[in-house]
């Protein structure tokens, strides 16, 4: 492959990953709506290193 083929390849890439997060940066995370908002957290249990298990119920 041409090396100003590749570097033009690169170059693209970048500028897509750039244009990308721009986008992402300029929009308000606060009008994006959750699904969870007012739902419960699952039921859940751990074990913990020294054997103790923390629940939620």
């Amino acid at each position: 492959m041409k090396p100003w083929v590749r570097l033009a390849a690169v170059g693209v890439t970048v500028g897509g990953v750039i244009a990308l997060l721009a986008y992402g940066f300029l929009r308000d995370p606060r009008y994006i709506q959750s699904p969870l908002i007012g739902k419960q957290a699952p039921l859940f249990s751990l074990t913990l290193f020294d054997g103790k298990v923390i629940r939620l119920e």
